[in-house]
């Protein structure tokens, strides 16, 4: 397995257990690594969801202009579905 392979497999696996603490509304004795900070609020989709992290590199394609790349982006980092990732960088971008 490559090391940019394993990388991603990792951070898929950290974002879902951090997911699940979420999901449960158990605070999470893990942080999820470079996790982009603003205003000292890390950004995430709404409260009614579970919380999902943008990187930045996916916020500033969004912010660009380039979605279609900041939803494939963002689909690599995490693993999520079209629409979720999609859902996700939206709300991103609107909270920010």
């Amino acid at each position: 397995m490559r090391e940019d392979e394993a990388d991603r497999r990792i951070a898929k696996l950290e974002q879902a257990v951090h997911d699940l603490y979420a999901l449960l509304e158990i605070p999470s004795p893990y942080s999820v690594p470079d996790a982009p900070v603003v205003s000292g609020a890390a950004l995430s989709a709404p409260s009614h969801s579970p919380q999902m992290v943008v990187s930045a590199r996916v916020l500033a394609e969004a912010q660009a202009g380039r979605m279609i790349q900041a939803v494939k982006l963002q689909r690599q980092e995490t693993g999520m579905g079209l629409a979720e990732a999609k859902r996700t960088i939206e709300a991103a971008v609107r909270g920010h």
